[in-house]
């Protein structure tokens, strides 16, 4: 578990590769995806609003203003990896 707010350590093996859009393909968008345990994503900025919520397991989003988590549902234990959603908003 990471200490002070801070990411925990990161193995290569385990890195999210970040998707490539440089326009959303519309302006209300949404995808889904299944990640490792462990799995991470390089820091990284876009023009738009990006909202994520876990469907299983555990998501965790580091940013300069803290660190935020969320568990898909308390009390439920999933065998699988994380799985999450993006829905992602272009506000111009």
């Amino acid at each position: 578990m990471p200490s002070k707010g801070h990411p925990p350590s990161r193995s290569p093996e385990t890195e999210r590769l970040i998707p490539t859009l440089s326009d959303l393909p519309r302006p209300l968008y949404a995808r889904a995806e299944s990640l490792s345990a462990g799995s991470w994503t390089p820091t990284h900025r876009h023009d738009w609003v990006q909202f994520s919520y876990a469907i299983s397991g555990v998501l965790g989003v580091h940013t300069d203003q803290g660190s935020f988590f969320r568990a898909a549902a308390v009390g439920r234990v999933d065998s699988g990896g994380p799985r999450s959603r993006s829905g992602y908003l272009d506000p111009r």
